[in-house]
């Protein structure tokens, strides 16, 4: 039997932590559970957003603005995090990269004034890939497990151990220390069948990545106070963090923003969380590995399904006037949300959304970034793997729609001046391309 040692301080000292994905149901859900007074400084909880730098200039603009209410008005730490590497050495002597997280602030990230600011452009998505070496697909969405799973475990390993500041990782250098031929020898270790010059060339954009993640103080990244005491996180922390894996993790409620129209999402992450427990009593191959990331003790609360919030519940949220000055500034159709050409948005949507040039570059300059259609082809080109069939000398390449002899994004792209728009919106509405968001499933 697994020890619960999570009881004796009471409920009310487990922490709270707010997943705020940048859309209006996550918001609406905040709004209510900061006017309801169930966040409490004193107990450790905030609200932590998950930047992947391919999300529509406005999803920002929102995502800053209620960040301020949530901090100006009601006291609540609203944090901004980031995927990122930073390099080690190995036990040999050599170097490596490893994946982090760092804090951002709510201002556009800018190298001469503010090194600290989000990405926008792409940045922090490449970098997962580039690392990985493997697209996010269809079937495997390691962008959200690299971008929003782990970056969030490795920020409540630090904030929930009632920490100032986060350590510097890496040694300081302004380039990479790891070599063309370490790359070289690490791919074919694990029996890479790829070229030298292919392989190089995908691990180019992190090795240009920072080498070290700075040491950053909390403070600098919420303007509400940071002064909790809670005793169930002090008895939880050893050595400046707090474990949340293994039989004696900590527990934690996190709230989502899942209406009830999506129910079946909330079924997902249950059964995630079933399986992380199960992980406890299991050893090596035996472990669930879809669980591998899950945290056993989080609790999963998704109260605007319990409140049976539908979408036009959220959008009559929205419309009251005296919210309305703060809404996102996007359509109510959804098309916008998230990644912008997100790969589950199919294909007459995202051609819809090209077509419509409603992404538009939040700098206002002609850099490809992913609010183009145009940089999606250009990623899926670049890290596509190819593989030679068995049967005849031809490759086919595994991309963001798995098996594919084409680049299906640049195929989106040649395509679209053929097509029109009111096509597109009537396919967008039957498309088979189109799945349901899961990026916290």
């Amino acid at each position: 039997m697994i020890p619960d040692g999570h009881t004796k301080f009471g409920k009310n000292k487990i922490p709270r932590v707010v997943s705020f994905s940048g859309g209006r149901t996550s918001a609406m859900m905040l709004l209510q559970l900061l006017k309801k007074d169930e966040l409490k400084q004193w107990r450790g909880d905030c609200v932590v957003f998950n930047n992947t730098s391919a999300e529509h200039s406005a999803t920002y603009a929102f995502v800053s603005r209620i960040k301020k209410i949530t901090e100006e008005k009601y006291n609540i730490p609203f944090f901004m995090t980031e995927f990122c590497t930073y390099e080690a050495k190995t036990n040999k002597g050599g170097y490596t990269r490893k994946i982090t997280y760092k804090l951002v602030n709510d201002l556009p990230y800018c190298k001469h004034n503010n090194i600290h600011g989000y990405k926008f452009k792409g940045e922090v998505f490449e970098e997962s890939i580039s690392q990985t070496g493997v697209l996010p697909s269809t079937f495997q969405r390691n962008c959200t497990i690299n971008m929003k799973i782990l970056t969030t475990n490795n920020f409540l390993t630090d904030w929930m151990a009632s920490k100032t500041y986060i350590d510097q990782q890496g040694e300081f250098s302004k380039v990479s220390n790891i070599s063309d031929a370490d790359i070289v020898k690490k791919h074919r270790i694990y029996n890479g069948e790829l070229s030298d010059a292919v392989i190089i060339d995908k691990k180019t954009f992190v090795r240009s990545c920072q080498a070290f993640r700075p040491k950053q103080f909390f403070k600098d990244f919420t303007n509400a106070d940071i002064n909790y005491n809670n005793p169930y996180l002090k008895e939880k922390t050893t050595d400046g963090r707090v474990s949340i894996f293994g039989k004696d993790a900590i527990k934690y409620h996190n709230y989502i923003g899942i209406r009830f129209d999506e129910k079946h999402r909330a079924i997902k992450i249950r059964k995630r969380i079933k399986d992380a427990k199960t992980n406890l009593s299991r050893s090596g191959k035996n472990k669930i590995s879809s669980a591998k990331t899950q945290p056993p003790f989080e609790n999963a609360n998704m109260p605007m399904i319990k409140a049976k919030i539908n979408k036009q519940k959220v959008i009559d949220f929205w419309k009251n006037p005296a919210r309305s000055k703060y809404d996102l500034d996007l359509p109510y159709d959804g098309m916008l949300s998230n990644c912008v050409h997100c790969m589950l948005k199919g294909k007459s949507k995202n051609q819809l959304i090209s077509k419509k040039a409603q992404a538009i570059a939040l700098d206002n300059t002609n850099a490809l970034t992913p609010n183009s259609i145009k940089w999606w082809a250009r990623i899926e080109q670049k890290y596509s793997r190819k593989v030679i069939k068995s049967d005849k000398n031809e490759y086919t390449n595994i991309g963001f729609f798995g098996a594919s002899k084409a680049y299906v994004y640049q195929t989106w792209v040649d395509e679209l001046g053929e097509t029109n728009e009111e096509d597109l919106i009537k396919l967008s509405e039957e498309d088979s391309w189109n799945m349901d968001c899961n990026c916290t499933d």
